[in-house]
């Protein structure tokens, strides 16, 4: 351990993927905690770490808001995403030419035995493709 006037005697490694201090959590939205982060890897923290925030003693919480918001943030680390539940017409809007129709979709899978795709490529009328990742 150290204090604010000396540095500790013995500094040990981080190995956690993560590392915070949680000062205040919210019922609703992940952007609302006062917290302070360490990670090299903020998609990882939001993605298994994020719900450490959520306040469950809040009577008026919503878990569902929570985890909700913890996805907006995510799919804004990673740019244009689709969730796993994605519906067709969220496909078109990310596409070059959003008014051409979908007429493909290839789903990719990060592991052969995986049961849920990672990512898809969507492809449309005007011959363009796109691949997106699906985030859950």
């Amino acid at each position: 351990m150290s204090t604010a006037d000396a540095e500790p005697t013995q500094w040990q490694p981080v190995t956690a993927p993560f590392v915070l201090v949680l000062e205040a959590p919210s019922g609703w939205e992940v952007e609302e905690v006062a917290w302070t982060v360490g990670t090299a890897d903020p998609l990882a923290f939001y993605q298994q770490g994020a719900g450490a925030g959520f306040d469950d003693e809040d009577e008026d919480g919503d878990s569902d808001s929570y985890h909700a918001s913890c996805t907006r943030v995510i799919r804004g680390l990673l740019g244009d995403a689709l969730p796993q539940s994605f519906s067709p017409s969220a496909i078109a809007p990310l596409m070059p030419t959003p008014i051409a129709q979908i007429t493909g979709i290839a789903y990719h899978y990060a592991q052969a035995d995986s049961a849920w795709p990672s990512a898809i490529t969507a492809t449309n009328a005007v011959g363009e493709s796109r691949y997106l990742r699906l985030i859950g």
